[in-house]
């Protein structure tokens, strides 16, 4: 049983059992005594160490920095070995999303402040061709305020409206490429709702629906009914 269990642990860690090949896992202590080998006769191709806390990287410099003095041959100098930091690497990873974050989240700053120029043109125009329909709104009682709120909502929409359209194409598309990559790496992705992107685009709505509108409705909305009746 020991020769058996030994020469198959030491090829790809498998057993027969009743003619079928299964897949086992022994800890080194029962590796040792199954195998009947020395603990200080193992030959370690990975060794993976887990603190308890993960953060503190004090600890795990120590535990690096002994691993570095135990396995380096001095005599040759030489280092058959790699040490990979899987906090650290996550801290990297962490820095690349905070950066791509920046750079998406002025993408989006500058597509939006572009389209307030489109957005101002267009209430501009609609706000100078209505003046008619203010007036008689200015006229039976609806007071400045009510009417430029009206033209802000319709700028607000119109901005969300084309946002939302924007957002539900990118979810598609993410949606899509994310199903495309499981199947070829066969590894499964978490969709993450981008919110801080999101509430950025409604934070953004907000303002540039309020400027494209707030001008052109003063104007209008300053002058005197009988004024607006008589523009052309």
């Amino acid at each position: 049983m020991k020769q058996n269990v030994s020469w198959l642990t030491e090829r790809n860690a498998f057993v027969l059992y009743n003619g079928i090949k299964e897949t086992v896992l022994f800890s080194i202590p029962t590796y040792c005594y199954l195998a009947d080998v020395n603990m200080d006769d193992i030959y370690y191709g990975n060794l993976l160490i887990k603190l308890k806390d993960p953060t503190d990287l004090v600890t795990s410099g120590e535990i690096q920095d002994d691993l570095v003095r135990a396995l380096t041959v001095d005599w040759w100098g030489f280092t058959a070995y790699f040490i990979r930091d899987k906090y650290k690497d996550l801290e990297k990873a962490r820095e690349l999303q905070s950066l791509l974050d920046m750079i998406f989240n002025g993408t989006i700053a500058v597509m939006m402040f572009l389209c307030f120029f489109s957005l101002s043109a267009s209430m501009s125009a609609n706000l100078y061709e209505q003046q008619k329909e203010i007036g008689i709104m200015r006229a039976i009682g609806v007071t400045k305020w009510m009417i430029s709120r009206i033209y802000f909502y319709e700028a607000f929409i119109l901005v969300v409206a084309a946002s939302f359209s924007g957002m539900f194409t990118g979810i598609v598309i993410g949606l899509t490429m994310m199903a495309q990559s499981e199947v070829f790496t066969n590894n499964t992705l978490t969709f993450e709702f981008p919110w801080l992107q999101f509430f950025l685009i409604m934070g953004l709505s907000l303002l540039f629906a309020f400027f494209a509108t707030y001008g052109p409705a003063t104007q209008v909305t300053r002058k005197q009914i009988s004024a607006i009746f008589r523009s052309n």
